[in-house]
């Protein structure tokens, strides 16, 4: 058969594996979840060389120099399980419940997208970035949907060949929801709030290495890490308003409310994930408010520290 255009997601397939060494690639066995995107790309960072008229015109391109090679990854899913959060933060532990802490060097893992040729094999394509890490991950919940996880993933490496990686079975897990949404500020204390949404933004700031002698990042390693937490609420009272200026007065040196903790559930069926928050201030607020519809808050805030990431399966 001649080829044949393909579908994402019915012709092909993305799965990660952790390296034991960065940028040495390894099988990709493992799904983030329930893909909904993915969005690859390779930058070369060309550096296009003029000069002094020869037998050319000086106002054009004369050489080109390929610069650094910068690939990245964009993955969106439905979260089935939080296996990919250790790459996140940095570690993980237990055998369920795991829990998920902070590492100053979190592992790296090789990312592979498979295409399977609806018409002809010989133009399969089995792509291999090798050396990624993850830049950043959003974590978002709304009323009504399945909580949705986008990971801006950096790779060192990237390469293809025809072979294609086997395809693995699916978690048979539920995707977690905003059924099972809940915000305890501090935790113990569940914010009395109805809940529209929650975003999490989890930040490593990596900044990738190249050295003299190849265009090929060497290494990786993350800077300064930043926790962002947004949620939209329904007005309720005036406690989150005096967190955030402090008091109902503030005075000149009057600083917002600086919460000992955070915790963020996420419940499905008899499965639970509880990501906990060290230290946790109100950046700002914002109000939503239109005729007639129900009164509308805004807010975001940082964290210090993530405390944990608490997944159990077994409850």
């Amino acid at each position: 058969m001649a080829n044949t255009e393909g579908v994402a997601g019915v012709d092909s397939y993305l799965l990660y594996g952790e390296e034991s060494t960065f940028g040495t690639a390894v099988t990709a066995n493992t799904h983030f979840g329930l893909v909904r995107s993915f969005t690859p790309r390779t930058t070369n960072n060309n550096h296009y060389s003029r000069g002094f008229a020869g037998d050319s015109s000086g106002r054009n391109v004369q050489k080109i120099v390929a610069g650094k090679a910068e690939h990245t990854l964009g993955v969106e899913f439905e979260v089935l399980n939080w296996f990919f959060f250790e790459y996140v933060v940095g570690a993980r532990a237990g055998t369920d419940p795991y829990t998920y802490t902070e590492s100053d060097s979190p592992p790296s893992i090789t990312v592979v997208r498979s295409i399977v040729n609806p018409g002809a094999s010989s133009t399969d394509r089995d792509e291999i970035w090798a050396g990624c890490v993850v830049n950043s991950a959003t974590i978002k919940c709304s009323v009504g949907e399945p909580v949705v996880v986008t990971l801006d993933i950096m790779g060192a490496k990237h390469s293809f060949d025809t072979s294609v990686t086997s395809s693995v079975a699916l978690p048979t897990d539920e995707v977690y929801n905003f059924s099972g949404g809940s915000i305890e500020l501090p935790n113990g204390s569940v914010l009395g709030n109805i809940i529209d949404s929650v975003e999490i933004t989890i930040t490593n700031n990596y900044e990738m290495l190249w050295g003299l002698g190849s265009r090929i990042a060497q290494n990786a390693r993350p800077k300064s890490r930043d926790y962002k937490i947004r949620f939209s609420v329904k007005y309720l009272d005036n406690d989150l308003l005096t967190a955030v200026l402090g008091a109902a007065v503030p005075g000149d040196t009057t600083v917002p409310t600086e919460y000992a903790s955070i915790e963020l559930n996420f419940v499905q069926g008899n499965r639970s994930a509880a990501i906990l928050f060290d230290t946790f201030v109100f950046d700002d607020l914002g109000g939503k408010e239109n005729q007639n519809e129900i009164l509308g808050e805004d807010l975001s805030g940082t964290a210090e520290a993530l405390t944990s990431l608490t997944e159990d399966n077994t409850a």
